[in-house]
């Protein structure tokens, strides 16, 4: 379960034990709620079988290079936006 918890946490955004604001029990289900932002919380059912390491380790390598492509699109955006910022208008003939 400890590895299912903490790839949850990872897949949530939260890194570092420090970033844990709280963690409650119910009968079923663990609730991890971040320091910040409030009110987003990593949601375990307990009821169910643990994943197998091998599938748990692929989803969070599959969610850190899908951010990883995202953090990259939105770089080349802002790079070009930058580009068109320093080029100036254009006129075009028509």
């Amino acid at each position: 379960r400890l590895v299912q918890i903490a790839a949850a946490c990872h897949l949530s955004g939260i890194r570092k034990a420090g970033q844990v604001g709280r963690i409650d029990v119910t009968d079923s289900t663990v609730f991890i709620a971040p320091t910040w932002p409030p009110g987003a919380q990593t949601r375990i059912d307990i009821t169910s079988p643990s994943p197998l390491l091998q599938e748990t380790i692929r989803q969070v390598e599959t969610h850190d290079q899908w951010q990883t492509v995202q953090l990259a699109q939105l770089q080349a955006q802002q790079q070009q936006g930058e580009a068109q910022t320093h080029q100036g208008p254009r006129m075009t003939m028509g």
